[in-house]
């Protein structure tokens, strides 16, 4: 899966193609595209980079891994408990994630996707950070990281205290400089950068509304804050109506070109009208005492409901990573396949957060 998922031109449909001709993709990991790809029934891009491959395909997914690796990525699946749980159940969603930070986990708080221009009134600032303060002690801040509002909701979000994810239009170590300086500190505060470009590649035109839909499909409603009638930010609120998400607009002064298309959504009933943070609440189905969950932790698990396994490497654990093999020379009697599985069932508990590159600390 790996491999192919690394190849110019090929997507979820193309991949659905090939697994129906051969339903295990194992097979095809040690021979060359040439020998079989005329066997599918492909379409010319897709074609055309399996054939531009100069090796078999699993060992191009081992150098895309390594690189992956040297960049501190993670990599999960749709079955895979870090893997957004929305975007899992999105048709066509995509077969891995390259991702920094913790991902998704179970019984997190809702998600909410806050997108707009990359330019806006500079009056309009205030009113927006303060929504976006408010918006994130309660919910996910997901959204793209670009400049403009994106990363206004982004450093509200870490300065509230809260989780916030950006989907980025390009693989992870190809981020351009606001987005490398802004993916540290979503890390840091205990959120998540995700892609599904594999490494090396760079954003241009066509990789952002594949991103879009990332950020729609990932979250339960969209929120529109700014965004001028030819505004990208449009694309997220389309993917957001096919999604079945909820769609809601924060209106704005009729002379100010990007509340043109928030005003529109609202007028053409698109949009449910945000004047308030009590707003996106209400429609989120948020009562008025409702709060973010409580983390997980020692304090409110039954810590006798843990294997003796897991219980041993939960008292290895601190609250700053460790990583793999530091914790396996101070975890005897376990070898490294009984610690991988204690360390598995410690974060399906909710009690680890794995960082990259095998570190693991206390959550």
């Amino acid at each position: 899966m790996v491999g192919l998922w690394g190849v110019l031109g090929i997507g979820p449909a193309a991949i659905a193609t090939i697994r129906r001709v051969y339903p295990d993709l194992g097979v095809l990991a040690d021979e060359r595209p040439l020998k079989w790809v005329s066997s599918v029934g492909l379409a010319a891009p897709a074609r055309e980079g399996l054939l531009g491959l100069e090796s078999t395909l699993g060992a191009h997914a081992e150098r895309l891994l390594e690189r992956a690796l040297d960049g501190g990525m993670s990599v999960c699946f749709p079955e895979d408990p870090v893997y957004p749980r929305g975007l899992a159940q999105v048709e066509a969603a995509p077969p891995m994630l390259f991702y920094l930070g913790r991902g998704d986990r179970p019984n997190g708080p809702p998600r909410l996707a806050m997108v707009g221009s990359r330019s806006f009134e500079s009056n309009f600032i205030p009113a927006a950070r303060a929504l976006a303060l408010e918006l994130a002690s309660r919910l996910i801040i997901v959204s793209g990281g670009a400049r403009g509002i994106d990363q206004l909701c982004h450093d509200a979000a870490i300065e509230a205290g809260g989780e916030t994810w950006a989907f980025m239009g390009s693989g992870l170590d190809a981020l351009d400089s606001p987005q490398a300086k802004l993916a540290p500190r979503i890390v840091g505060s205990g959120g998540t950068v995700f892609s599904d470009f594999p490494p090396g590649v760079r954003a241009d035109p066509t990789t952002f509304p594949r991103r879009n839909r990332l950020i729609s499909g990932a979250s339960d409603g969209v929120l529109l804050v700014r965004g001028h009638g030819e505004s990208g930010a449009l694309i997220t609120v389309e993917y957001a109506q096919e999604q079945g998400r909820l769609v809601m607009a924060v209106p704005g002064q009729i002379d100010h070109l990007t509340a043109h298309a928030p005003n529109q959504l609202i007028r053409a009933g698109a949009a449910r009208l945000v004047a308030r943070a009590a707003d996106v609440f209400e429609d989120m189905g948020l009562t008025q005492t409702q709060t973010l969950p409580a983390e997980v932790g020692a304090e409110a698990f039954d810590l006798t409901k843990l294997s003796p396994n897991a219980a041993h490497a939960y008292q290895l654990l601190e609250r700053v990573p460790v990583d793999f093999d530091s914790l396996l020379g101070r975890a005897q009697p376990l070898d490294s396949g009984l610690l991988a599985s204690a360390l598995i069932e410690l974060e399906l508990a909710g009690l680890l957060v794995q960082r990259a590159g095998r570190r693991y600390e206390r959550r």
